[in-house]
C-alpha cells in the first residue's frame, strides 16, 4: 500500500495502530526495567541468606561441639556423683573433666 494512495481515513487508522503499537513498547519497557529491578533486588536477598545460611551452619557446628562437650561432662560428674554416693570414703579424689568422644552424638551431623 502507497502512503500516497491512502485516503485520510485510512491513514489516520495506522497513525492509531502505530501510536497505539508505540505506547505498548513504551509499556513493555518500563516493566522491563522494573523485572530487572527486582531481579536485582531478588539476587542481592539470596546473595544475604546465603551468607546468613553460612554463618548459621558455623554457629550449629559450634554448638553441637558445645553439646557433645557438655553431655561428656554431665555423664563423667554423673558417674562421679553416684560412685561418691556408693562409696563415699574411697572417693578422695576431686572431679575433673576430661573431653571424650561420645558415641551417642555420633549420627549428628553438621549442616
Amino acid at each position: 500500500m502507497d502512503i500516497n494512495r491512502c485516503s485520510s481515513t485510512e491513514f489516520s487508522g495506522c497513525q492509531f495502530k502505530l501510536q497505539a503499537s508505540q505506547k505498548r513498547i513504551e509499556m513493555l519497557e518500563n516493566k522491563v526495567q522494573r523485572l530487572q529491578g527486582e531481579l536485582t533486588m531478588e539476587r542481592d536477598s539470596k546473595c544475604l541468606l546465603e551468607m546468613e545460611i553460612l554463618k548459621l551452619k558455623e554457629v550449629n557446628k559450634t554448638l553441637q561441639e558445645e553439646c557433645r562437650a557438655a553431655k561428656s561432662e554431665l555423664k563423667q560428674f554423673t558417674q562421679w556423683f553416684f560412685n561418691t554416693l556408693e562409696n563415699p570414703v574411697s572417693q578422695t579424689t576431686e572431679y575433673t573433666v576430661t573431653p571424650t568422644q561420645d558415641p551417642a552424638f555420633d549420627d549428628i551431623q553438621s549442616v
